[in-house]
């Protein structure tokens, strides 16, 4: 049974950045990306625990699985069978917040 997906307010602040960013910079690649992350975040709906687990100082531990370039951040409620995506972040750029 997949799990219900749920999209953190910053996760989506992430994804409209991104579509900034690549309309303006690579336009032809925002729908590879695009569908890349879509892919993932369908992998994840399945079998979430076939991702990585990712621990940052001051966060609790999470997991995350990558699109492209992009990690997919995300945390799981087993009780509620939910996955939150928290953010969706270019891995070239310094660690995400989670505020």
């Amino acid at each position: 049974m997949d799990w219900n997906v749920v999209w953190a307010n910053s996760s989506l602040r992430d994804l409209r950045k991104i579509e900034h960013y690549l309309l303006k910079h690579d336009p032809a690649a925002l729908p590879v990306v695009m569908k890349y992350i879509r892919v993932q975040v369908r992998r994840i709906e399945s079998n979430p625990y076939l991702s990585g687990v990712v621990s940052m100082p001051g966060a609790e531990i999470m997991r995350e699985t990558f699109a492209a370039s992009y990690r997919i951040i995300f945390d799981l409620n087993e009780a509620a069978q939910t996955i939150e995506i928290l953010r969706v972040w270019h891995s070239s750029r310094e660690e995400p917040t989670f505020d």
